[in-house]
């Protein structure tokens, strides 16, 4: 685990919070699915920019 990971689940929380205060339990779902997808590009994309860097 790694500091990619601890942001990912940060989103996820975060949104997670947003989402019950606008939507309720629906929204701390959606919330959920938003910030995980959201960290886990985010990781996807700079762990593909590490690696081009480093060719």
């Amino acid at each position: 685990m790694d500091y990619k990971d601890l942001v990912t689940i940060s989103l996820a929380v975060l949104c997670a919070i947003g989402g019950g205060t606008v939507a309720g339990g629906l929204g701390v779902f959606l919330g959920v699915v938003v910030g995980a997808g959201v960290g886990a590009t985010w990781a996807y994309q700079t762990d593909l920019w590490a690696a081009a860097l480093a060719e």
